[in-house]
């Protein structure tokens, strides 16, 4: 009852200062709102004067350090994150039992020792050094054979054919013959040996790699010798060059040559996949990149290795640079997709090292260096 009486009290008072106000002039208005500010004025100046000043005790400085993201959370962070995972996962593909895929293939292949694994390099290796020194002969002889019939003294050496006469003494048909002869050879032999290994590939024996290597020597020494003949004017290029072909046009010819390599090598991975009957019972998706990489790549390494070994000094960059657009070729054939189905096998081979044909292969080339070095046989 206090309050509300409190209240009305209070609401009376403002009754009647507002009809007081209403009363007024407007020179008391005024008059009144002066005294107002005058009091609040004077009021306050002596709240001020005898209030205590308050005690300021010294804040330490806080300094608001703005942290920067780290690194590895920008863009180029996380590319070169991606580049190191892609990296090191094809890293771990190029080595053998890496992947963590256990599968019944990769646990058959796993069970292949490393002695078998070697076998299968160094008679594949064998195969390929007899085909290329095959070949490489065969191109040989006919271009020796040809240069008698312009009659120009010529040898033959181990690392190619040379001719007694100056420069002047060639003729447009000699060098158009005597430089396309050997890819030309090339050539023919590559389509020989593809027609006989297509005859025997049904069958388990190690030799048949022998013609299959020829093919793939065959069109190496015939595209890559054009190719590389065009950039450098060597070898075949003096054929395109007495041509008298545009720029262009060479331009055109060596991306075709490289193109058909390129092309040859996609289509042959299942002509070296039936190679797996020399040894394996199946081939599947699991085994295969197992045994291309040691029935193809290393020993076509191995091989290029050994023919540069074999013709030094006398070497030449373009028989060198002839010699590595195998690559080209044995890329596709080491990373075309794998088969998808299984292939079994009526007859399979073992694996073990075929002396004689690796035997073979060395005395050969030996034989072959030895006659035809002259400073061997000390003329």
């Amino acid at each position: 009852m206090r309050r509300i009486g409190r209240r009305r009290k209070a609401a009376r008072k403002a009754l009647m200062h507002a009809a007081k106000l209403r009363h007024l002039s407007d020179k008391q208005w005024q008059r009144q709102r002066r005294r107002r500010l005058i009091r609040f004025v004077l009021r306050r100046a002596i709240h001020r004067m005898f209030q205590q000043k308050p005690v300021t005790v010294p804040q330490p400085e806080i300094r608001t350090i703005v942290l920067k993201k780290a690194t590895t959370y920008t863009v180029w962070g996380r590319r070169k994150r991606i580049i190191r995972f892609l990296l090191r996962r094809f890293y771990r593909n190029l080595r053998y039992g890496e992947r963590t895929n256990h599968s019944p293939g990769h646990r058959f292949w796993k069970n292949i020792g490393a002695a078998d694994r070697l076998s299968m390099v160094l008679n594949s290796f064998a195969a390929s050094l007899i085909a290329y020194w095959f070949i490489s002969f065969a191109g040989q002889l006919l271009n020796y054979l040809m240069a008698h019939t312009f009659g120009y003294d010529s040898a033959i050496r181990y690392y190619r054919v040379i001719y007694f006469i100056s420069p002047r003494d060639y003729t447009p048909d000699a060098v158009q013959t005597l430089f396309s002869t050997e890819p030309f050879t090339a050539l023919i032999l590559s389509i020989i040996s593809l027609i006989i290994y297509n005859n025997v590939r049904r069958f388990e024996g190690v030799l048949k790699q022998i013609f299959l290597w020829g093919y793939v020597w065959g069109m190496i020494l015939f595209f890559g010798a054009l190719a590389v003949g065009n950039i450098l004017t060597k070898g075949f290029g003096h054929v395109i060059t007495y041509l008298y072909l545009m720029d262009t046009a060479k331009l055109i010819l060596t991306m075709t040559a490289l193109g058909v390599l390129l092309l040859a090598g996609t289509f042959s991975r299942m002509l070296f996949l039936s190679l797996a009957n020399c040894y394996l019972t199946e081939i599947n998706h699991h085994n295969a990149p197992h045994f291309v990489r040691f029935q193809v790549v290393w020993p076509f390494v191995l091989s290029v290795m050994s023919i540069v070994l074999f013709k030094t000094p006398k070497i030449q960059p373009y028989e060198a640079f002839t010699l590595l657009t195998g690559f080209i070729f044995i890329l596709p054939v080491w990373q075309s997709p794998l088969p998808n189905a299984e292939i079994h096998f009526e007859e399979s081979g073992a694996i073990y090292l075929r002396q004689k044909m690796l035997m073979i292969s060395i005395i050969i080339w030996m034989a072959y260096r030895l006659f035809t070095d002259p400073q061997l046989l000390g003329r």
